[in-house]
């Protein structure tokens, strides 16, 4: 393999945080409470919700406390404005749905048609919302063109033995403090990453947008 570049600085996570008023952090514990009651239940002791996904009839959106916060909490505001997409909790450590990834949009971190993808920016911005777990992200620090991506599902994904281990890196995003909650930006479409959790699980937020060429 020829010798990879780095990636764009500016396209790598960045750290944030921002502060919500005491009724928002009241309605993230009630999202706590309600996706670890249906976590409990699955089978993978996980639980979302995901609005852009009302059409993928296996996601559960009757989740009044979810929904009051995504309409509380509906945008953020990092250099650009980003919208609400999803929330997700685990209660313990899930297999990744893909190793390192590009996603081709912004809507619900399921994956879409990676057909886009090189097309548009889609940034991602990251809140953990747990008050005692730390979120890691795996990131791959260099440009994704020159390795050999292949399409797996609905993501665009870099095979395990072509990972360039030594340009690993990882963030660490914070546990919130009641009213101050820690987060990570970055381009997703552009840069290779992957969640990566704990043997607790986690509980995260995310917003995003789309930035045509």
């Amino acid at each position: 393999m020829n010798k990879l570049e780095t990636a764009t600085t500016n396209l790598l996570p960045q750290p944030f945080v921002i502060h919500v008023y005491p009724y928002q952090a009241d309605l993230i514990d009630n999202v706590q409470s309600e996706l670890e009651a249906r976590a409990t239940a699955d089978p993978n002791g996980c639980f979302g919700y995901f609005p852009g996904a009302t059409e993928m009839t296996a996601v559960d959106s009757d989740l009044p406390a979810s929904q009051a916060l995504a309409d509380a909490l509906d945008n953020l505001h990092q250099g650009r404005r980003l919208s609400f997409n999803f929330i997700r909790l685990a209660l313990r450590e899930q297999e990744a749905l893909a190793p390192f990834h590009l996603d081709s949009d912004m809507a619900t971190g399921l994956g879409a048609n990676n057909a886009r993808i090189g097309k548009k920016k889609v940034w991602r911005a990251l809140l953990n919302l747990s008050s005692d777990l730390v979120r890691h992200v795996a990131y791959i620090n260099v440009d994704p063109k020159p390795l050999p991506l292949v399409r797996v599902g609905n993501y665009l994904q870099c095979p395990p033995e072509h990972v360039p281990n030594k340009n690993v890196r990882t963030v660490a995003i914070e546990p919130r403090q009641r009213t101050l909650i820690h987060g990570s930006m970055f381009c997703v479409s552009h840069v290779l990453h992957a969640g990566q959790d704990g043997e607790r699980g986690h509980f995260i937020a995310s917003y995003g947008s789309e930035e045509t060429r």
